[in-house]
């Protein structure tokens, strides 16, 4: 599910899947390759919704951050 569609880039979905990933691999019930096969996934679909964060900046803001005056 998490692969077939493209994600958003919402940063509340990316602290979801940050925290689920945490919890995943701090599993001790799950085996070696149920944890591999998982945190691959969660973390494809990290890049995928990080990748659609759209970064805004202020124009006037960041020349007052420029400027050396």
């Amino acid at each position: 599910v998490l692969g077939a569609k493209p994600l958003p880039g919402a940063p509340k979905l990316v602290s979801c899947l940050l925290d689920t990933l945490g919890k995943v691999v701090h599993d001790t019930s799950a085996t070696v390759a149920e944890k591999a096969y998982v945190e691959q996934l969660l973390m494809s679909a990290l890049e995928n919704a990080a990748v659609n964060i759209s970064v805004r900046c202020n124009l006037i803001s960041l020349k007052c951050l420029l400027s050396s005056d």
